[in-house]
């Protein structure tokens, strides 16, 4: 795959393809971004004095009251959201394991994206002593990675899909 883009490159390159014309019009395609889009540049990174995992997936630092939504993975809800007895269960392992990680950590930082969700959450990235949390969860079965949209954790006989 790199060879074929490196290819095609050379190949634009060689039929004299005006890139500054296109540079200037993908500029000015970008400027005209609504104004309802936020486009600030994300924090480098945040350490958290009193992390607390809310669940699986939210975190709020109780020092200040913000709260972070990882924004890696998906976890299975513990409230009335939950669909099946064993969603509201595997919630709680995830939950569990999450505070459990925050609780041994030595420092936990935010990488805010910039954005937040529709609570108002500041969506981030979680490192714990340096290690991604979404992905540590990711590795132990207690997440999934987060596709842009809730999916079920439950089938329709009441049983986790994950599992």
């Amino acid at each position: 795959m790199l060879t074929l883009c490196a290819l095609l490159g050379i190949l634009i390159i060689q039929s004299g393809f005006p890139m500054e014309s296109f540079a200037a019009e993908t500029y000015e395609r970008r400027a005209a971004v609504p104004q309802s889009v936020s486009l600030a540049a994300p924090a480098d990174v945040i350490t958290l004095s009193r992390p607390y995992a809310i669940d699986g997936d939210t975190l709020q630092d109780r020092s200040t009251g913000e709260r972070f939504r990882l924004t890696n993975i998906d976890t299975a809800e513990s409230d009335d959201r939950a669909k099946c007895q064993a969603e509201r269960a595997f919630a709680a392992r995830a939950t569990s394991e999450a505070r459990r990680l925050l609780a041994e950590a030595r420092i936990v930082q935010a990488r805010p994206s910039g954005r937040t969700d529709r609570y108002g959450r500041t969506l981030a990235r979680i490192l714990v002593d340096g290690q991604d949390l979404g992905e540590r969860l990711l590795a132990q079965g207690l997440a999934r990675p987060w596709l842009g949209r809730r999916l079920a954790w439950c089938g329709s006989d009441g049983r986790l899909l994950i599992e």
